[in-house]
């Protein structure tokens, strides 16, 4: 370890003081790791000020030092501290934390069974998938074994038509942080074989259910629309990431620059 990476570093986020090391808050991707490039924001004893929410730190601190969390049970502590790890573009946890997010169900069921790799432990598990798809259909997606994390949708068909408009799919799996698109079989009751298309995925949300040594959980989480509307743009995972994180950059400099004026 360089004498860089073992500098100790000292925080104020929103009040509350961390001491912790340059290498924890570079060990990923993140904002907190891009800081270092920047002009850094200091209070009156010259720790590192975040204006962010003093007492969430915690968990993503704990996060960046053993890649592991504890999510709390509150389900709105759940949804603050996703919120603070998106503003801190952990990607990986964010996706973790959206499993135990509930979202509307629409009254529409799509069913498959899968496989989902978890991108934060690195374990397997097998889960079924009920996806609440908004619209009129209910075409019954058969059984389709699938490793990674998979996106489905059904586009509504045009007005006096009795076919579906556009049917796609798209998968993602978390394997050595590479990303592709796997082409899936899907048969459909009611729907002509005819027709069909690849499109751009619009995921409404999907439930999961995870079991472990005889322990289960279940979440329900909404789809990521936005980063998948600019991969069929063709940018890459790797650029989307880049900014988000540049985005979070000028939001942290903008707030501190207004501190400073009043």
């Amino acid at each position: 370890m360089t004498n860089e990476e073992s500098e100790i570093i000292e925080l104020n986020v929103g009040g509350t003081y961390y001491t912790t090391s340059r290498a924890t808050l570079c060990s990923q991707e993140s904002m907190l790791k891009s800081l270092f490039h920047f002009p850094l924001v200091y209070d009156q004893q010259k720790r590192i000020f975040i204006d962010r929410d003093g007492q969430h730190f915690r968990y993503i601190l704990n996060y960046l030092r053993d890649n592991y969390i504890d999510i709390p049970s509150d389900p709105i502590v759940q949804n603050e501290l996703l919120r603070e790890a998106q503003y801190y573009c952990l990607d990986n946890l964010v996706k973790f934390l959206k499993i135990g997010i509930d979202a509307f169900i629409s009254s529409d069921e799509f069913k498959f069974v899968g496989k989902w790799i978890n991108p934060t432990h690195g374990y397997t598990y097998d889960f079924k998938m009920t996806l609440k798809i908004k619209g009129d259909y209910k075409e019954e997606i058969q059984t389709v074994p699938i490793e990674g994390c998979i996106l489905w949708s059904l586009e509504k068909a045009p007005e006096n038509s009795y076919i579906l408009h556009r049917i796609g799919d798209y998968g993602r799996e978390f394997v050595e942080g590479t990303f592709h698109r796997d082409k899936c079989q899907m048969e459909f009751q009611g729907v002509r074989k005819d027709v069909s298309a690849e499109g751009l995925i619009a995921l409404d949300q999907y439930r999961i259910t995870l079991s472990e040594d005889g322990q289960s959980f279940e979440g329900l989480t909404l789809g990521n629309d936005r980063l998948w509307a600019n991969i069929m743009k063709g940018k890459t995972e790797e650029a989307i990431r880049r900014e988000a994180i540049e985005e979070q950059i000028k939001v942290y400099h903008q707030k501190n620059k207004q501190r400073s004026s009043n």
